[in-house]
């Protein structure tokens, strides 16, 4: 290669670098939504895979449903909203 040639292909690298890295920091415009406390929310199912136990619960005054993630010897958990497609809470339904 030519260092003509050495200097496009380090010049082309360098700007993409930059570019890819002015992208990946994105600060994300998030609701302050309160999650409720697992314990406040009925069970729906429960799993244990080795020392994680997953769960399936919903809050019985919205009917939102939820998964947790508890580690065994772990006081804390994760819990997270299920949401649907179009982005709305996933809602509980009695009904099959």
């Amino acid at each position: 290669m030519t260092q003509k040639c050495k200097l496009l292909a380090k010049t082309f690298a360098l700007v993409t670098i930059i570019s890819l890295s002015a992208c990946a920091k994105q600060d994300l415009a998030t609701e302050n939504v309160q999650q409720p406390n697992p314990k406040d929310l009925a069970i729906i199912s429960q799993e244990k895979f080795g020392n994680r136990t997953f769960s399936v619960l919903y809050d019985p005054d919205t009917m939102e449903l939820y998964t947790f993630l508890k580690y065994d010897g772990n006081d804390e958990g994760h819990l997270a909203s299920m949401h649907n497609a179009d982005g709305t809470p996933m809602l509980f339904s009695l009904e099959e």
